[in-house]
């Protein structure tokens, strides 16, 4: 199972009532939850389905009065110059719930590519000339959760952490050597995101 599908079954256990999707591209996850969420995209920039409600950077848009009880950020902090002053808006513009999910750069995936490929990825690499969509910041399983939970108690919010971990699609042979492998690792080594998932008390 993907994150935005996890990410999903989160959101819709938590039943909002009007959700702002940061970072939103495609709206993708607008298909993963229940239809009685109200569902409004923010990106830097208008998709091709014209689906996105709010187009620019989120520390300068100026929002509707629109009480937003959850706002999700899915893969974007990692992306930014600045995730901390991001941060900090995005608890301010949620009522109740935050979701945050971050890449740990660390897992088997990308130890293989790093040592075998010798780069992370495209989003990665250092090109002569500037890529708009790149990744700025490389981190781990417990950076991210010392970043949760700084914020957790920065804003006095509850904190569930959810890991995605890779396996999900796979044929029941490949997933079950999958699974026996699994026991014999880390668990920083196959997670391949971790969903910080705050609300406000």
């Amino acid at each position: 199972m993907n994150r935005i599908k996890e990410i999903g079954l989160i959101v819709n256990k938590l039943l909002p009532n009007k959700l702002l999707d940061v970072g939103c591209r495609d709206c993708i996850l607008e298909s993963s939850i229940s239809d009685s969420i109200v569902y409004y995209g923010c990106d830097l920039y208008q998709n091709e389905k014209k689906s996105v409600d709010f187009v620019g950077d989120i520390l300068s848009l100026d929002l509707p009065e629109v009480n937003f009880d959850c706002v999700t950020a899915i893969d974007i902090l990692e992306h930014t110059d600045d995730p901390y002053t991001i941060t900090d808006k995005l608890f301010n513009i949620t009522d109740s719930y935050l979701i945050v999910n971050l890449p740990n750069c660390y897992d088997l995936k990308g130890i293989y590519k790093f040592v075998i490929k010798g780069h992370l990825g495209g989003k990665y690499k250092f090109e002569p000339t500037n890529q708009l969509d790149r990744h700025r910041w490389v981190m781990n399983v417990n950076e991210i959760l010392n970043f949760y939970k700084y914020y957790a108690d920065k804003f006095d919010c509850e904190l569930t952490i959810k890991h995605i971990t890779y396996g999900g699609g796979m044929d029941s042979n490949v997933s079950n050597l999958f699974a026996i492998l699994v026991k014999l690792l880390p668990a920083r080594l196959i997670t391949s995101s971790v969903v910080g998932v705050f609300r406000k008390k």
